[in-house]
């Protein structure tokens, strides 16, 4: 649908590097494989597409739609749960954090329950929907889903990192050797990620005092530990 998420931080200390769709599910390539841990880096940073995902600006368009045909009831029968005037606010307040969200791509809560709480629950006794509660607005909830394209950029690194390979594939265990240097420097994997997210975002999403300083030694990690995972996928021991 052309839309495109807002930009989400997370603070990590591990990075889980999937063997599936690399390695073979057999395993035993031995050394000579060509599997190296720099390359594994490199598919973390790629762009994943991923099938009928819950997309957040169709889903507030479609939701927007059913507030609209709910108004539209309401004003062609009087006598309908949705013309409660608690329902009526209710409604019109979504409409408003719907329209809101589709205009800046800001999430807001416009509903105030102390306000709705001192409507009163029932209305005059001729009409058919006094005798009711207001319909639950749980009714306007929509979800739409969209293919969407997903990619988790490294933007700024811990001190200390660590690298898990996941060698699960299935029921079976990848056994296949990956090729890992004492030392690692990892510039060509941030410095891109960090052009790349400046260029979409025009700087606003990466402060400049989060940015690490340039320089190949900011991005350089020694070898300092590996554990080894003996056995197969569903037993063993590190």
């Amino acid at each position: 649908c052309g839309y495109s998420a807002p930009v989400r931080h997370t603070t990590f200390w591990s990075l889980g590097l999937s063997l599936a769709g690399v390695g073979s599910p057999q395993g035993g390539k031995g050394e000579d494989a060509t599997l190296r841990l720099v390359s594994l880096l490199r598919m973390y940073n790629r762009a994943e597409k991923l099938p009928k995902v819950t997309c957040e600006r169709c889903t507030a368009e479609a939701e927007l739609e059913m507030v609209n045909k709910v108004n539209k009831r309401a004003r062609a029968n009087p006598n309908s749960r949705w013309s409660h005037p608690r329902a009526l606010a209710e409604v019109a307040m979504r409409k408003k954090e719907l329209e809101r969200f589709l205009e800046t791509g800001v999430e807001s809560n416009l509903l105030s329950q102390n306000a709705l709480g001192s409507m009163r629950v029932r209305g005059p006794p001729e009409l058919p929907w006094a005798a009711y509660r207001p319909p639950s607005m749980d009714k306007l909830d929509v979800t739409a889903k969209c293919d969407v394209v997903k990619r988790d950029l490294l933007l700024k690194l811990p001190p200390i990192l660590c690298l898990h390979l996941q060698r699960r594939y299935g029921a079976r265990k990848i056994a296949d050797f990956v090729q890992f240097d004492v030392f690692i420097d990892l510039a060509s994997i941030i410095l891109p990620a960090q052009k790349h997210l400046k260029e979409r975002v025009l700087e606003e999403a990466i402060p400049a005092d989060e940015l690490p300083p340039n320089g190949e030694s900011t991005f350089t990690y020694a070898l300092c530990a590996v554990v080894e995972h003996k056995g197969g996928a569903r037993s063993g021991h590190y």
